[in-house]
């Protein structure tokens, strides 16, 4: 097949959800929103801020629990026998997700991550549960609870009120770290309980790709999840909130999404990448959600202007402010529309897409930041408290 015969048919590719499997009452399929305008930064207005600029870090690492799975040791194995030696480290810590929901039975997948039985999975897997069970790798069964959710990162926190001898925790790895081409690794169930534990393998194919996250009705607003692995490791309906790994058995993303044509693997699949999940998980387990924050704006595609050193070159320069939401943080700062967004406390800002990098990964609602903006071609600072991203449910 040529290659543009190849992108003609991958645009024509429906963005299909890896919805739980094993429905037992109809239900409509689930895919990707149609949206009509520019996706936006994930709130509630504040008041604007004279004080100093805060940034907050990216927290910590989830606190390493008793039992925890160590790294495979790559040293002296044969790649087969590596593969092998994973499977068997790590496999009791992925998990056989069950949910009863009006209108039906549904199923997914996830993995633990503490002694006390807290799991992570897709909120799409658990979203409307009135009743979770948990199968484990020794056949064993637990009832679960949803302990959290937030649909803007499709992630979700439940809890098992017992786990087995030998289900370990996994052990988070750093997605920062991922590279294109390294080894991809993907356990999980599959069309259900009949394949459970099935162990497919691939490479990242891409980084920073962005999933839509659903609309918020009224408010004619959309956002994206940002900072998706890509990967052609297999993964189908079923898959959804189990673990993707690296060749060192550490969890790099949640396989969360395929791209699709007939709703089965067609080698281009997505996972929220972990760095996510050490930001959102601990928020769940505390507080049951997480707070996104918001600049209240919608913003175009990066302006294209003529590079310095070659006037013939068109370079990114920035996110340009197409639409202000009253009342919202950026309108209460002084933004406009028109505005060209080019840097955030100091760090460089090609596109739009790298503003809701930037802010999920460094800001929580609250926090003042110092956007560099080009108004009418004149540079100036404008400080902005951010807000919390108004719920998509």
């Amino acid at each position: 097949m040529s290659r543009n015969r190849w992108l003609a048919s991958v645009a024509l590719l429906a963005l299909l959800v890896l919805s739980c499997s094993l429905f037992t009452a109809a239900a409509p399929s689930v895919g990707q929103k149609p949206t009509t305008t520019a996706p936006e930064v994930g709130g509630l207005a504040s008041s604007q801020s004279t004080t100093a600029v805060q940034v907050r870090p990216v927290p910590t690492l989830l606190p390493a629990a008793p039992g925890a799975i160590s790294p495979i040791l790559q040293g002296g194995l044969s790649d087969e026998q590596r593969l092998i030696e994973l499977y068997k480290k790590v496999s009791p810590s992925v998990v056989f997700i069950s949910v009863q929901m009006r209108g039906g039975v549904a199923s997914g997948s996830g993995f633990i991550i503490d002694q006390a039985g807290h799991i992570v999975t897709n909120n799409h897997v658990v979203e409307g549960a009135r009743q979770v069970t948990v199968d484990f790798y020794d056949n064993s069964r637990a009832e679960a609870t949803v302990v959290g959710t937030d649909p803007d990162s499709d992630l979700a926190v439940i809890r098992a009120k017992a786990l087995p001898p030998g289900a370990a925790p996994v052990t988070l790895g750093d997605s920062n770290a991922v590279q294109v081409g390294q080894m991809a690794i993907a356990i999980g169930n599959p069309f259900g309980r009949e394949f459970a534990l099935t162990m497919t393998t691939g490479i990242i194919s891409a980084k920073a790709r962005n999933l839509p996250t659903g609309d918020i009705t009224g408010l004619g607003m959309s956002f994206q999840n940002p900072e998706i692995l890509q990967t052609d490791a297999a993964i189908n309906p079923g898959n959804s909130g189990g673990p993707l790994f690296n060749s060192r058995g550490e969890v790099i993303g949640v396989n969360a999404a395929i791209q699709s044509r007939s709703g089965t693997n067609s080698g281009v699949g997505f996972a929220i990448p972990v760095n996510t999940v050490k930001r959102v998980a601990p928020e769940l387990m505390r507080n049951g959600r997480y707070a996104h924050p918001y600049l209240g704006i919608v913003a175009q595609p990066a302006v294209m202007t003529p590079a310095r050193d070659n006037p013939n070159l068109l370079v990114e320069s920035g996110a340009q402010i197409s639409q202000i939401t009253p009342g919202g943080p950026a309108a209460q700062s002084g933004l406009r529309e028109g505005d060209i967004i080019k840097a955030i406390n100091g760090t460089p800002i090609r596109d739009f897409n790298e503003v809701v990098i930037y802010l999920e990964a460094n800001t929580r609602p609250g926090d003042v930041v110092e956007l560099s903006v080009s108004r009418s071609n004149r540079d100036q600072t404008v400080r902005v408290r951010l807000g919390e991203r108004p719920s998509n449910r």
